[in-house]
């Protein structure tokens, strides 16, 4: 799972220069998510790094909080915006991403399950338990929530903490 993870951090990367926007600002944003999405993937390693988990589930961990929001270089280019409500839904955004560029195809059933599954509930208000199939991808849905909000309370605190605001982190308030 270690060579998979690495075979996808350089997708990732090679993907995501493609989203290279003309002006100033929207780079900016772009790099705020690019920059998010490898602070998500190091939160998530301190969460894991205790947890009884397997090192193919660790891996398989990171692969979810490097990709939880793949979607959003898609949603920004097309959109401007980082608001799912003003546009599509960035979880399902990324599962076409991953989908589109057959990212997971040579993953077990399960491994493929877990990683669509916690990416496209990560953003949701609730986790509804209803819908998971098992456990595992349960307890992995949940773990991408809190690496997010981990990193978007920083982003948010940053954000009002400054002299000058972006705009699109608002968050409305």
């Amino acid at each position: 799972m270690q060579d998979k993870y690495l075979k996808l951090k350089k997708f990732f990367d090679l993907y995501t220069a493609e989203f290279n926007l003309a002006k100033e600002k929207d780079q900016k944003n772009i790099q705020l998510k690019i920059d998010h999405s490898k602070r998500v993937t190091k939160d998530m390693e301190a969460i894991t790094a205790e947890m009884p988990l397997s090192l193919d589930e660790k891996y398989l961990a990171k692969i979810i909080a490097l990709y939880h929001d793949i979607g959003r270089f898609k949603q920004y280019k097309k959109y401007k915006t980082f608001s799912d409500y003003k546009s599509e839904d960035h979880g399902q955004l990324g599962l076409e991403v991953i989908k589109e560029n057959n990212l997971i195809d040579d993953l077990t059933e399960n491994e493929q399950n877990i990683i669509l599954k916690a990416i496209k509930q990560h953003n949701k208000a609730d986790l509804n338990r209803e819908i998971f199939n098992n456990e595992q991808e349960f307890l992995f849905a949940r773990l991408i929530r809190d690496a997010d909000k981990l990193d978007i309370w920083r982003v948010v605190l940053n954000e009002y903490t400054a002299e000058t605001t972006n705009g699109v982190v608002g968050l409305g308030l």
